[in-house]
């Protein structure tokens, strides 16, 4: 290789290598974090209720969600309604190339503390939530229950022609927009129910029903947790059930294989070798 062919290669990687993504980034900042892929981004805000506040697929100017409030949440009935607090604690578990693991933890609340494990991967337009509760009550506490572990109200209406509920391959539920964008709900569980409500009136709501999964949780104790995916995505009815399938099979233990560094640059090795 002459030197002017080096020369060559040193601009190619300035060129190229800033464009290249490596991971999932976390920024975790004083009242929220972002999380950015190659599939989307998202804002989870830190005050209470917690949750995420933005979501916006790749290709899409708009979020999926338009609800600041309360958009994204667990609760459940004990004696008086109560829901995920504010974030207490934000910890990355893993950063890796391609997927990243962040737990939130709770505050402000008095019955459930909660814990949300999320796994977030580039290359696929879904990311995971393992959900916790753990007693804070003297007396022994139900988890999950009421029907709202998880309850996603996005703040806008949506037609009975933009959504759908399955119960196979997994329990699922998708909203889609005119836009051409999807965002839907997949429970790991078989007995799961999806379904749409009215949240008091606050708009249209669609909720994974995890209440067959109910356990006693002793006082400082931690419940098994309740698993689902949250997919956002181009697309609608068509591309949101045809993804169910490919989530089953996480869920059964196969990572989705995400785009390294190394599949991403094969040509432009072929073509410094070129340069011989």
């Amino acid at each position: 290789m002459t030197i002017r062919n080096l020369y060559l290669v040193f601009i190619m990687l300035n060129f190229l290598w800033p464009g290249i993504s490596w991971s999932v980034t976390i920024k975790d900042a004083k009242n929220e974090v972002n999380i950015s892929s190659d599939q989307y981004k998202l804002t989870w805000k830190k005050a209470e209720t917690m949750g995420y506040s933005t979501a916006i697929p790749s290709g899409s100017k708009k979020s999926l969600i338009q609800n600041l409030k309360d958009p994204f949440y667990h609760g459940g009935d004990y004696a008086n309604w109560e829901f995920w607090g504010a974030t207490g604690k934000v910890k990355i578990l893993e950063q890796n190339v391609g997927k990243s693991v962040v737990e939130y933890q709770s505050k402000g609340t008095e019955i459930m503390a909660y814990s949300i494990t999320a796994t977030y991967w580039d290359a696929v337009p879904y990311f995971m939530h393992e959900v916790r509760g753990t007693n804070l009550h003297k007396e022994p506490q139900a988890f999950p229950v009421s029907g709202y572990d998880p309850m996603f109200n996005p703040g806008y209406e949506f037609k009975e022609e933009e959504f759908k509920i399955w119960k196979e391959p997994i329990p699922h539920v998708a909203i889609w927009q005119p836009n051409g964008y999807f965002i839907a709900l997949y429970s790991k569980n078989p007995r799961a129910r999806a379904r749409k409500g009215d949240w008091q009136g606050k708009g249209s709501v669609v909720q994974l029903n995890h209440d067959w999964q109910l356990d006693m949780i002793d006082r400082k104790k931690q419940s098994e947790p309740v698993t689902y995916c949250v997919a956002l995505a181009k697309g609608g009815e068509g591309e949101a059930h045809q993804l169910a399938a490919e989530i089953k099979t996480m869920f059964e233990g196969k990572e989705p294989k995400s785009v390294n560094h190394n599949g991403k640059i094969p040509v432009f090795w072929a073509s410094i070798k070129d340069m011989h």
